[in-house]
């Protein structure tokens, strides 16, 4: 075959093209390190080196959340411990009230330092970071009313009721109260139920003792926190916003009102002398008589014993009268099923009327009520969806943390909210509710403590669960580091190497080829 000058050229030109493209390979993977510059370069280590490429864009955006989360959670534990430190100072300020004799003046004035660190809760459930509400649930910037950012929690100007986005968290409490109080009338209107029952001790002929000093005390107890219950369901019921002239909150107030005309016969009562062995009333049908038929008062003067009268019988403490009291009590004697007191008041008596049963609402003290506090269900939604809201972020591929609390987790919910249990022992202080249930607000507040720390607990869960996380995505980015190296960079010793080889050849390829090109149309001419 024919080999022309062309061809030479041509196969010369084509060959310092390859030179030079190898060349310019090595020379970019000495530049970058990389020995990867696209895909058809090594397909199956391409695809390694992506995979680990994502899995580590993945880390970084998982570690950005960790150290997010980690900044909100460590904020959080700072403004938790300070609700500890006000609740421990609340505590102190109560038990103080309650040790000693203090009078009232002492005792508002504890209600003010009450009344303020009440407000610093606010603050407390308001804390931020950055512009963000750590305790907002999913309210993280706050709401507007049309011209102000309104944080998460604020207080009803007019009522003072705590409002968490939006929610009246304090009528929440006291419907709470209310219900419960109506529930203890209940437990102790059924003792005093049970005390006139035919099986009941009263019935069983007890000595005047007995009678007085166990049945009776029982009694004056079971009725006097019966009406505590009430004037305590009543107050919550008003703090809730009942209206006070409504036909319902006048017949409860009536309702625990009768009861207290009853309190004050057993006390009466109770605090009669026993008529004992020294003494018999004058008609009493075994009095010792004369041959005349007349007492016998020197027989009883004999043995040391005075004779009354019926009148006089009526200054010492009888069974009789105390069965009339709890009977009163009761309503009446003619109810087929004795309830408790909670059942009465939702319910009316039944009585029995030859063969048929007549439904009345009996003039007595268990008259039938229906005060009922509803909450609308679209509030109740609300607040229960409320509950669950807490801002969550990803730091995995099926994990999540939440990074922000509920204001909800923090304060409590219903009765057992931080800011309604300080306004009971302020209102307590004051005088508003009775000041004796202050002393069952130190363990309620012992509980809120103890709730705290389950609280800075769960914080330090979470925090110890993310640093542990972050440690082993530590390790996996070392390794799938090291998976893309592996991949994708150049060994540098045998990429210079490569690079210093390819440049001589390339120059030996110019230097030859330049010889080639000297040939000229007068050397074929010779």
């Amino acid at each position: 075959m024919r080999i022309t000058n062309s061809m030479m050229v041509s196969q010369f030109l084509y060959d310092v093209n390859g030179s030079l493209n190898r060349l310019s390979k090595y020379q970019n993977q000495v530049n970058s390190t990389k020995r990867i510059t696209r895909i058809s370069d090594d397909p199956l280590a391409t695809v390694a080196s992506l995979k680990a490429r994502n899995r580590l864009s993945n880390l970084a955006y998982y570690q950005s959340n960790i150290s997010t989360a980690g900044s909100y959670l460590t904020e959080a534990e700072s403004s938790v411990s300070a609700l500890d430190e006000i609740i421990k100072s609340v505590y102190e300020q109560v038990v103080s009230a309650i040790s000693g004799a203090k009078g009232q003046d002492e005792r508002n004035i504890i209600a003010e330092e009450l009344e303020n660190l009440k407000n610093e809760l606010i603050g407390v459930g308001n804390s931020t970071i950055g512009t963000s509400y750590i305790f907002g649930g999913y309210n993280f910037t706050g709401s507007t009313d049309g011209k102000n950012i309104v944080p998460p929690f604020t207080i009803d100007q007019n009522t003072g009721h705590l409002i968490y986005n939006g929610i009246n968290l304090s009528q929440f409490a006291w419907r709470e109260e209310y219900n419960d109080n109506i529930s203890l009338m209940g437990k102790f209107g059924k003792m005093i139920i049970d005390m006139d029952s035919d099986e009941s001790e009263l019935y069983k002929y007890p000595t005047d003792y007995y009678a007085k000093e166990t049945i009776c005390a029982n009694a004056r107890k079971a009725l006097s926190e019966l009406i505590d219950c009430g004037k305590n369901a009543l107050y919550a019921a008003k703090q809730f916003g009942v209206d006070p002239d409504a036909q319902e909150y006048k017949d409860l107030e009536s309702f625990v009102n009768n009861l207290s005309e009853y309190a004050q016969q057993l006390e009466r009562e109770y605090s009669k002398e026993l008529l004992g062995d020294k003494r018999i009333v004058e008609n009493d049908p075994n009095i010792e008589k004369d041959a005349e038929g007349n007492i016998d008062y020197d027989y009883y003067n004999e043995r040391g014993i005075t004779v009354i009268t019926v009148d006089e019988r009526a200054n010492y403490f009888s069974v009789d009268t105390l069965k009339e009291i709890i009977s009163g009590i009761e309503g009446t004697e003619e109810i087929e099923d004795k309830k408790g007191i909670a059942d009465l008041i939702e319910e009316q008596f039944v009585f029995s009327d030859g063969d048929e049963e007549v439904t009345i609402k009996p003039e007595s003290a268990l008259a039938n009520l229906a005060l009922e506090i509803d909450i609308a269900d679209d509030v109740q939604d609300a607040y229960d969806a409320e509950k669950s809201k807490r801002a969550e972020l990803q730091i995995g591929a099926s994990q999540t943390v939440g990074f922000t609390l509920n204001g909800l987790e923090l304060m409590g919910v219903g009765k057992n909210n931080v800011y309604h249990v300080f306004d009971k022992c302020i209102r307590m202080l004051r005088g508003e509710m009775s000041f004796d249930g202050l002393k069952g607000m130190i363990t309620t507040l012992q509980n809120k403590q103890s709730d705290t720390l389950n609280l800075q607990t769960k914080i330090g869960s979470t925090q110890n669960r993310l640093e542990l996380i972050s440690n082993r995505y530590d390790s996996s980015e070392l390794n799938y580091t090291q998976i893309r190296s592996e991949a994708e960079d150049a060994d540098m010793a045998e990429a210079l190497m490569n690079f210093t080889t390819a440049k001589t050849v390339y120059s030996a390829a110019l230097a030859s080829g330049a010889k080639m090109l000297q040939i000229s149309l007068i050397d074929f001419l010779r």
